[in-house]
């Protein structure tokens, strides 16, 4: 069940969600050393109120001296906030399409939002209430992780970076 918090609202219509394992999304393997290739996950804070959203920074490291193709959607890594009662998950698009990482550093941005990422619905458990408007509302204070995805299987994921979510 999608009751994760994902942390870049999808641009594209029609989109289904995707559950993948920390770092795995795809059993094949990647045509480079892994070793050359690296990824950090950059937060501005380890604490964001309920409700409120945070700018944080994928920076991936391709040291092969080429670029990399690989396949995904829209974007190949995506960043979950998750805890114990609220499983971080990610979702794709649905579409497949070639995507490059160009050798060197390069900066993904990603809005981290301290809100569900569903509401209104039913489920077990079931979903909290939209609010006015139809937004989502904010998560429950506690200890959360933000959780690395990505859509092929290009470097190792990094260990996920603890975040409390506090009262508004």
């Amino acid at each position: 069940m999608r009751i994760s918090v994902v942390l870049l609202a999808l641009a594209v219509a029609g989109c289904t969600s995707g559950s993948y394992a920390s770092g795995h999304a795809s059993a094949t393997a990647p045509r480079y050393s892994v070793a050359l290739v690296s990824v950090q996950v950059m937060v501005p804070s380890r604490t964001m109120e309920a409700g409120s959203s945070m700018l944080a920074h994928i920076v991936v490291d391709n040291r092969t001296g080429h670029a990399i193709h690989a396949n995904g959607c829209g974007q190949l890594f995506e960043l979950a906030l998750g805890s114990d009662s609220y499983p971080a998950q990610a979702g794709w698009p649905a579409c497949l399409q070639p995507l490059t990482i160009a050798a060197g550093k390069t900066s993904y941005p990603w809005t981290i939002r301290a809100t569900y990422d569903e509401c209104g619905g039913t489920g077990n458990p079931p979903l909290p209430a939209c609010l006015p408007g139809g937004g989502a509302p904010p998560l429950p204070t506690g200890m959360y992780r933000v959780v690395f995805f990505q859509s092929s299987n290009i470097v190792s994921a990094p260990a996920p970076i603890p975040v409390r979510v506090t009262p508004r």
